[in-house]
């Protein structure tokens, strides 16, 4: 039996195929996109300011006094891995922090991978003692591995995660994270879909510092 979707959202790293959007163009789908990096006005599409919110990532750790700071890329097929990487480089730029290139280590937005890249990062002699991951999986990994180091966190190593998900309030201590705004993305990319409001829509983010 063939059926004809109504309509379709898609989500990183999918948002970014140009096949995937071709496919959908021709079949004549209405489409809405979350957090596009390539080509946004092709569709419409809901995103947050990844790189505004990492900018407050770098200036919180620098308010705390920080100077040597780390990060933990993203998914490199994810765009907002770069906007994240972009915003917190530059706010440190800016505070006038220069990360040095072994404190920038890739990342997969894993636990696995956060885990090795933190293990990367706190084996140096002169290891961060600021951290900050492109997701709160890797952040939590990074707590892990400061356990694993006989560091405390926060005492010994400030961490900073992104997207306030469920494994931010589990782990010990809780995360300090950015809290992207999912379920109020997910609902607006609905109210797209079915044609209320305008084509593009950008939601705010918080800093949540625990």
């Amino acid at each position: 039996t063939r059926f004809r979707l109504d309509g379709l959202i898609l989500t990183p790293p999918l948002v970014d195929r140009q096949d995937v959007l071709d496919a959908v163009a021709a079949a004549n789908v209405p489409l809405v996109r979350i957090a596009p990096r390539t080509d946004p006005a092709r569709t419409a599409h809901v995103r947050m300011d990844d790189q505004a919110a990492a900018r407050l990532a770098a200036d919180h750790l620098a308010d705390l006094g920080h100077r040597r700071l780390g990060m933990i890329l993203g998914h490199p097929d994810h765009g907002a891995a770069e906007l994240r990487r972009h915003g917190f480089l530059q706010a440190a730029a800016d505070r006038g922090l220069t990360l040095l290139p072994q404190h920038v280590v890739p990342g997969d937005f894993s636990f696995a991978g956060g885990f090795a890249a933190a293990e990367r990062l706190l084996s140096l002699p002169d290891r961060p003692t600021a951290i900050f991951a492109g997701n709160d999986d890797m952040a939590a990994a990074t707590v892990a591995a400061a356990n694993k180091h006989g560091l405390q966190v926060p005492r010994d190593l400030s961490v900073v995660g992104f997207d306030d998900s469920p494994i931010a309030q589990v782990i010990w201590p809780p995360l300090t994270t950015i809290r992207q705004p999912t379920m109020a993305m997910a609902a607006a990319a609905v109210d797209l879909l079915i044609g209320d409001g305008e084509p593009v829509r950008q939601l705010g983010f918080e800093l949540m510092v625990l």
